[in-house]
């Protein structure tokens, strides 16, 4: 179920919201593991992150704009949504060689990913064929844990205002990049 759209958001809608993401005064907050807790932390897994809204509670100041995209976002692709689950931000620096970050889903209910790229970046997302079951009774990373490996299935390149939207039981991985300086995205969770 792996939808991409490129040039999804009017460009109007699309510069003001890197306006906001890509502004310095934009809180970022440091997480030693991009995936998982720092129970399970490895050197080059680090990324910054701002949540804006989580399981109806309101993270950001600026939760209204960020919905207002979402939804903008969702009309703009003919896709439905009954629950809002989350809306974050994301940001991974660059390094000198682009590595993949461990592979995870978002969250252990049934769920759809959106993952809107601010800027173009070599820091592709790897979406693998495997997938979470919560029928097995194990927790997302137990479950994880068990895989002997994961299979690619698709690779995404990150170019601003590219949409990828895709079942969110569905294994994935973000990459840090090698250039630009950072790879900024807008994620939200829904069902």
């Amino acid at each position: 179920m792996l939808r991409v759209f490129d040039d999804v958001l009017p460009e109007g809608v699309f510069q003001e919201l890197r306006e906001e993401v890509f502004d310095e005064k934009t809180p970022w907050y440091f997480l030693n593991d991009s995936a998982y807790s720092d129970k399970y932390w490895e050197p080059g897994q680090s990324s910054f992150y701002n949540t804006i809204y989580l399981d109806g509670e309101v993270e950001s100041s600026k939760k209204d704009f960020f919905e207002k995209i979402v939804n903008v976002l969702l009309m703009q692709t003919n896709t439905s949504i009954d629950t809002l689950y989350r809306i974050r931000l994301g940001l991974h620096v660059s390094s000198s060689s682009s590595v993949p970050n461990k592979a995870h889903i978002d969250d252990e209910r049934p769920h759809t990913v959106g993952l809107l790229y601010l800027n173009d970046s070599d820091g592709d997302t790897l979406i693998y064929k495997e997938k979470y079951d919560p029928r097995e009774g194990l927790g997302a990373v137990d479950s994880f844990k068990k895989l002997d490996s994961l299979t690619i299935s698709d690779r995404i390149t990150p170019r601003a205002n590219r949409l990828v939207i895709f079942d969110g039981h569905t294994y994935h991985a973000s990459s840090t990049p090698t250039y630009p300086s950072s790879r900024r995205t807008l994620n939200f969770n829904f069902v």
